[in-house]
């Protein structure tokens, strides 16, 4: 079975492209959340 090289590298760079976008997302959610809780806090003491 024959399988086209430029096939393989596309394969190959949509799960690293994949493996590296989810722990960005995680980041930013954290950051999002901690983000609400100092909007929180400073409406808070208001």
């Amino acid at each position: 079975m024959l399988i086209d090289a430029s096939k393989i590298r596309e394969i190959a760079d949509y799960d690293i492209q994949e493996e590296i976008v989810e722990p960005t997302a995680s980041l930013k959610i954290e950051e999002g959340k901690a983000f609400l809780v100092e909007i929180k806090r400073l409406l808070g003491s208001l």
